[in-house]
């Protein structure tokens, strides 16, 4: 029996867009429309915003815990993997299809709700504008010799704005041509390196392009180096930008203290452990992580105050591989007895899902960058009381679309280190 390799590969970040090179031409199929100004909505269905929530807190767990982390910075996408699953899910049959949308958190839905609800998302979080930007963009690559479902090609052209290219996987200067399509999209900061394999018949790739600016710029003349405390015992300099709110709000939690600062297309929440408390005290339980993380997004109850935010630059690069945190989720059958009969003939199956990005915040704002690689085979009044909030420890951070939705998370726990 012939094996299939199928690589969904998706590309989350905040640069600079760039759109693909003229090289890119002789191999396109079809290229998308992306949404006018004027089509674009407010995306409003909180059931689905939810869904996709709580995908990322169960995923993050998982992400989290894991003991390659343990200790170290990490920056994960969750809306970047949603977009990659989804597409898989929408070439799923059976039990694969169930699987995928229990995943996904869609108990009960259909492939037909996820794709109009992923069409209606994607122009919700679209931007291009003065205020910020973003983008998103995916693309099929498939090989030249292979058939691939109609239906599945138009369900991705029409709900996920997506680009067709044909390709042959066993030419390396045609492979190539991915890691150059991903590299335009990422302002040339991401350029994986795929190799050539001829049992490989189709990429699905995804970029996520964000940047915008903090509401209330930091001034760089109000930087200043100071120690952050990595463990108990253990320090590192840094650079912290400092700036004072008037009236702002901040959450106290069990064992944390919460806040925010305002971008121009978003919002960047940040948690900081009390003093006796580890950021492993807050994650090591799912529920817990799940109860802050749906506190931090939507309750109400806040203190005002007048709130010092004192927070170190930093960047953060991760990759992360994901098969062993998607079976652990209850989805087996992408990795073996498939059914992906929506998408094309024949047997397949996930062999890699992998992540990479990067995140940096600075004076300015929050820029960031992910991939996602799938790999089938086969206002209140003025405050009287301060409150001063300082990162100068470990801490988790989550960033937020308008509409709620989860772009990044992470944790912090060394800034002066990538």
């Amino acid at each position: 029996m012939k094996k299939i390799m199928c690589s969904i590969l998706l590309f989350a970040l905040l640069f600079n867009f760039t759109a693909c090179s003229s090289q890119l031409s002789n191999n396109d199929v079809s290229k998308v429309n992306y949404p006018s100004q004027g089509e674009l909505e407010r995306y409003k269905n909180k059931e689905f915003i939810d869904c996709i929530n709580s995908f990322s807190s169960k995923t993050a767990y998982e992400i989290f815990n894991d003991e390659e982390f343990k200790s170290k910075n990490i920056n994960y996408s969750p809306i970047s993997v949603y977009f990659a699953m989804s597409l898989l899910c929408t070439g799923a049959n059976n039990q694969t299809e169930k699987e995928l949308l229990d995943l996904l958190c869609l108990e009960g839905k259909d492939k037909n709700y996820l794709s109009e609800e992923c069409a209606k998302l994607y122009k919700g979080l679209y931007r291009d504008n003065e205020e910020g930007k973003l983008l998103l963009a995916n693309s099929l690559w498939m090989q030249n010799n292979i058939e691939f479902k109609k239906e599945y090609i138009e369900n991705s052209e029409k709900y996920f704005y997506t680009s067709l290219y044909n390709i042959d996987f066993a030419n390396q200067n045609d492979v190539n041509l991915i890691s150059e399509w991903i590299s335009n999209n990422t302002n040339n900061l991401l350029k994986p390196k795929f190799e050539s394999n001829p049992e490989t018949i189709l990429a699905i790739i995804n970029t996520i392009y964000f940047n915008t600016r903090w509401k209330s710029e930091f001034n760089k003349k109000n930087n200043y180096n100071d120690v952050f405390n990595i463990t108990d015992d253990e320090t590192t300099d840094c650079e912290f930008m400092h700036q004072n709110f008037n009236t702002h709000s901040y959450l106290k939690g069990e064992g944390y203290v919460s806040t925010c600062l305002y971008l121009n297309e978003g919002t960047m929440h940040f948690i900081l452990p009390d003093k006796n408390v580890k950021v492993d005290d807050l994650i090591k339980s799912e529920d817990k992580l799940n109860s802050m993380m749906t506190d931090i997004l939507n309750k109400d109850e806040r203190i005002f105050a007048q709130v010092n935010f004192d927070i170190p630059k930093f960047k953060i690069k991760s990759d992360i591989y994901l098969n062993e945190i998607i079976k652990n989720l209850g989805c087996e059958s992408v990795f073996v007895n498939s059914d992906f009969s929506d998408m094309t003939n024949g047997m397949a199956y996930v062999s890699l899902i992998k992540q990479g990005n990067y995140l940096s915040v600075d004076e300015e704002g929050v820029e960031a960058a992910a991939y996602t690689a799938v790999c089938e085979n086969g206002c209140a009044m003025p405050a009287e009381n301060i409150f001063d909030f300082k990162l100068d420890r470990p801490f988790i951070y989550i960033v937020t679309s308008d509409n709620g939705t989860i772009l990044f998370m992470g944790i912090c726990n060394n800034p002066s280190v990538e």
